[in-house]
């Protein structure tokens, strides 16, 4: 029984939570905790999972990476051309909150 998994315990969501922790780095302006994050979403090489977690999986890592192109990315961001991953990583961590929407406006 020690490997049973229980049918009520929730999921996690992983990809939800990585990206809420690199949104958070993001707010904080901490350049270092920012790109700590960027380089552990890029350098991640998690077992293999449904089509659909791949997918999300797959978007967080291509925010990473924009995000980690980007010149200024502490800079407004409207003029710092992040403003789609903000919103795409509002996304992946609503998912996790059960829909709530983030607005980053």
């Amino acid at each position: 029984m020690g490997n049973r998994r229980d049918s009520w315990a929730p999921e996690v969501d992983l990809v939800g939570q990585r990206a809420g922790d690199l949104i958070r780095a993001w707010i904080s302006g901490d350049s270092v905790r920012f790109k700590r994050e960027l380089e552990s979403i890029l350098s991640d090489h998690a077992a293999a999972c449904d089509a659909g977690q791949e997918e999300r999986r797959d978007l967080l890592r291509a925010v990473a990476v924009r995000m980690k192109n980007c010149p200024d990315a502490f800079g407004p961001p409207k003029n710092a051309g992040i403003s789609l991953c903000l919103s795409l990583l509002g996304h992946l961590v609503a998912a996790e909150t059960g829909g709530t929407q983030l607005e980053w406006q």
